[in-house]
């Protein structure tokens, strides 16, 4: 087996850093040759990418996540392992560390696979990075508009990034579905800016295919939390959901039916067609083993258990 290091140092936060990366469907976007990543299972991926004018396709499990800190995974043909170390280097800073241990390559092949891992992990820094940037940038442009009631809390968020789904946002739980609302919008912004939103279609046309994003609605019930996702004319078959610990996962794809070739009429269409995938993060204590999921009229809804007053104060230990 060959050993294979690579560093680099990003100047945003360890839970922003790994936040990032654990976007599985961003990796296209700074992975050199990668078309596409998608979830394939519980803990495993499909990759298809693009070597040397060749099509491939390969799966991959994770192996183990510790959050902010480690992601470690394995090639499920046995070709390689590795794993991506978050280490904090301070306010705001980060060393990503990269490990991977493959089968023994001639030199020109280990050498490219060095060139193209140094690469990705550049382009991953000049995404975190200008991602921190634009966020910063628009928390200092209310404040400058005269939004002081928000000023402290801009300042406070400034050195997040939009994906900075924190953990430790949870741990005030005066308002819960506030700050599920705020972690989830930002997901979006950041969904929106490397990946786009599908435009109207040109007159004649059909929605554009890629990405898309439905509506999502949070609300509270009694002891409740509930998840609305917009879902007109796509079946449930359609439909995947997945409850992690920290959050609620949605992807699907909306097909559009194949119309005939030069058929008469007149056709105008804003619906967006294609995959989508939703990520709504979930507050400390809420129970995933009580989410349920139902759908109906185009809507589906999830619902999971939060923890009672009770329960979120904990329980007293008598010292021995």
């Amino acid at each position: 087996m060959a050993l294979l290091e690579q560093t680099v140092d990003v100047h945003v936060a360890p839970e922003a850093a790994y936040g990032m990366w654990m976007r599985f469907e961003d990796y296209p976007h700074f992975m050199e040759g990668v078309v596409q990543v998608r979830r394939a299972g519980e803990n495993r991926l499909h990759w298809q990418a693009r070597r040397h004018g060749h099509d491939v396709e390969w799966d991959s499990e994770i192996l183990e996540t510790v959050p902010q800190q480690l992601i470690r995974w394995r090639d499920l043909e046995g070709q390689h392992r590795g794993s991506v170390v978050f280490e904090p280097l301070g306010h705001d800073r980060t060393r990503i560390r990269m490990r991977m241990e493959f089968d023994a390559l001639p030199v020109d092949k280990e050498q490219a696979l060095t060139t193209r891992v140094a690469g990705d992990l550049e382009r991953f820094k000049k995404m975190a990075e200008e991602s921190v940037r634009a966020t910063r940038g628009g928390a200092e442009g209310e404040a400058g508009a005269g939004a002081d009631d928000r000023a402290g809390a801009g300042a406070q968020d400034s050195g997040r990034g939009p994906q900075a789904w924190l953990r430790s946002q949870f741990a005030n739980w005066d308002d819960p579905i506030a700050l599920v609302r705020k972690v989830s919008d930002e997901v979006d912004q950041l969904f929106s800016r490397f990946v786009g939103r599908p435009s109207a279609a040109k007159s004649g046309e059909g929605g554009q295919p890629g990405k898309w994003m439905p509506p999502v609605e949070i609300l509270q019930r009694g002891e409740q939390l509930v998840i609305c996702f917009d879902l007109p004319g796509i079946s449930r078959e359609s439909v995947n959901v997945e409850i992690q610990r920290d959050r609620v996962i949605v992807e699907g794809e909306r097909t559009e039916t194949p119309q005939p070739a030069g058929a008469p009429g007149f056709r105008r269409s804003e619906r967006s067609y294609g995959p989508f995938h939703r990520t709504v993060p979930l507050p400390d204590g809420v129970d995933p083993e009580s989410a349920q999921a139902a759908m109906h009229d185009g809507v589906l809804e999830i619902t999971l258990r939060m923890p009672t007053p009770a329960e979120r104060r904990g329980k007293r230990l008598d010292i021995q």
